[in-house]
């Protein structure tokens, strides 16, 4: 499932074959992160609504990984819970293996450097 709903291409593609590109308004996380007011006016923008509105900045942290994880330490009461996110070498080189493709191509048609999320794809794109 991680992998699949990481298939960036494939799934604009999918809506851009159903709706129309020009309906669609993708938006880089990265962008939104360093520039939140100016990304999201251009959402409004797009929808076609107000842009006085502002992102609340107190809630824009809301969900990140460090409150749901104490959210859950609190529910389990004494039981830390502990979450390995590493990854082995190997299951990395399957997963970027597996999204190279689709994920070059997703940069490459909105003029994104292949090195646009570090060298994930440069380094295994040029082997």
């Amino acid at each position: 499932m991680m992998i699949d709903s990481s298939r960036y291409w494939e799934v604009f593609d999918h809506y851009r074959q159903h709706f129309g590109e020009e309906r669609i308004k993708v938006i880089w996380f990265e962008e939104f992160i360093s520039n939140t007011d100016q990304v999201f006016n251009t959402v409004c923008r797009f929808l076609g609504i107000s842009e006085t509105t502002t992102v609340k900045q107190n809630q824009r942290y809301r969900n990140s990984r460090a409150q749901v994880l104490q959210s859950l330490n609190r529910t389990h009461k004494g039981n830390e819970l502990k979450i390995d996110s590493s990854w082995t070498p190997e299951t990395l080189h399957w997963a970027i293996s597996q999204l190279r493709e689709d994920n070059t191509r997703l940069l490459q048609h909105f003029g994104k450097p292949l090195d646009y999320w570090g060298k994930l794809f440069v380094e295994q794109h040029q082997s």
